[in-house]
């Protein structure tokens, strides 16, 4: 009877821990390595803004990782509003998700129930900072070493892919809060609000560590009014400024905020970055190899939402072929093609993200389209789950405008 490799997984994210728990149910005997205890993350800030939209969650499902069914509040709709140059509302749209909601959980919450199930599992779990020494000595231990964090020199194993990546310096002022009193309008949704020229702003569901409550995200281009947030440190002045910020390029919402509360100290997050594609495979001074997963070789911004689904659509994709290797060695040429697999699926979310920050106006028109055809506002919320159903007309003018015409003449033909 044949044992089954030793896998290792460096770093203890979204990606990294569905990859463990599923490799687990597998059978297989799994290293993780985290630089931070449950209790550590449970109790810091929160560090991302993660929303899973149907396709992502259906295969938590599938791996029986989703315990937060009951619990989460679910976003039911994708709601677009597009602001006026007089800072009224241009026009306004909604969508329902299919099959079924979206879902925020917040990582405070996640991340410390998963770690601690790895554990009680059987799981080795390892609380250390990893650098090149640890990495190497991990290596050589398992047959197969994954990394999905990539701070530091470890980072700097993997080169960018300059052929894949669209921009060099970050896009967007990211900056974000979790709150509790916001006013609601309507069912539960992901509210999208777009400033052309200044930036967007996310109102959506969370569950967080005191329980459901609201995210309030900012992404603000560089250099813009809505990159405001140099020097806000207090959670006091968190709050403040978010206010000000809905009530400035947001007025219609202003009152939505007015008593609006964090619902931690800890809940803020402001920062930005650049998004990259990185080669997937590091060749250590040693010449052993190591594999890259999510977003330590294909990090997006988050203006489309992607990166968690990413995370969960890499992990699957990922354990299906370690598994179908059965036995084989994971060598260089195996490594490649376990992420061009991957790329095939996340290239779609990778062109669909860098052109929404880019705008482009045939964008900008399929957007407004949603105002005209219940059918473009369908394919709007449903392909944020399958992002390669938004193209060709994403990536290009002629197309858009065809599909354009094609679904807002039925519109007109069915009314």
């Amino acid at each position: 009877m044949s044992t089954k490799p030793s896998i290792a997984i460096i770093g203890a994210g979204h990606a990294g821990l569905v990859l463990a728990l599923g490799l687990q149910d597998k059978g297989y005997q799994v290293t993780l390595v985290s630089d931070r205890t449950p209790a550590e993350i449970a109790t810091g800030r929160i560090t991302s803004t993660q929303l899973l939209y149907p396709a992502a969650r259906a295969i938590e499902r599938e791996l029986g990782l989703d315990f937060w069914q009951e619990s989460a509040p679910p976003a039911h709709d994708l709601q677009v509003t597009v602001a006026a140059p007089d800072g009224d509302v241009d026009f306004t749209w909604t969508a329902p998700y299919q099959p079924g909601p979206s879902s925020s959980v917040d990582y405070r919450v996640r991340i410390p129930y998963w770690l601690n199930m790895f554990r009680r599992r059987g799981g080795r779990l390892f609380h250390v900072a990893v650098g090149l020494e640890e990495l190497e000595s991990i290596a050589a231990s398992h047959d197969l070493t994954v990394m999905s964090t990539g701070k530091g020199e470890i980072g700097r194993l993997f080169e960018k892919d300059k052929a894949r990546c669209t921009y060099d310096t970050p896009q967007r002022y990211i900056a974000a809060v979790y709150v509790d009193g916001l006013r609601r309008t309507q069912r539960l949704s992901t509210e999208v609000t777009a400033i052309p020229g200044t930036g967007e702003v996310f109102f959506f569901p969370v569950l967080t560590i005191t329980g459901p409550a609201d995210l309030l995200m900012f992404e603000g281009c560089i250099g813009g009014p809505l990159d405001c947030w140099d020097g806000i440190d207090s959670p006091a002045d968190y709050l403040k400024q978010a206010k000000t910020v809905v009530n400035k390029f947001m007025p219609w919402a202003a009152d939505r905020v007015a008593d609006v509360t964090l619902t931690d100290d800890k809940a803020v997050l402001r920062g930005c970055y650049p998004p990259i594609v990185r080669k997937p495979v590091a060749t250590l001074p040693s010449g052993r190899k190591v594999l890259g997963m999510a977003d330590l070789v294909v990090l997006n911004d988050p203006i489309t939402g992607e990166g968690a689904n990413n995370a969960v659509k890499c992990a699957k994709t990922y354990l299906d072929a370690i598994v179908e290797r059965d036995g084989e060695p994971f060598d260089e040429e195996w490594m490649n093609q376990t992420f061009d697999t991957y790329w095939d699926y996340v290239q779609w979310a990778t062109a669909y993200t860098n052109i929404t920050l880019a705008g482009p106006q045939h964008v900008r028109d399929l957007v407004r389209a949603g105002t005209k055809s219940q059918v473009i506002r369908q394919w709007h919320a449903d392909s944020r789950s399958v992002p390669e159903n938004f193209f060709p007309a994403w990536g290009d003018a002629a197309e858009a405008e065809k599909f354009i015409a094609r679904h807002t003449a039925l519109a007109t033909t069915e009314s």
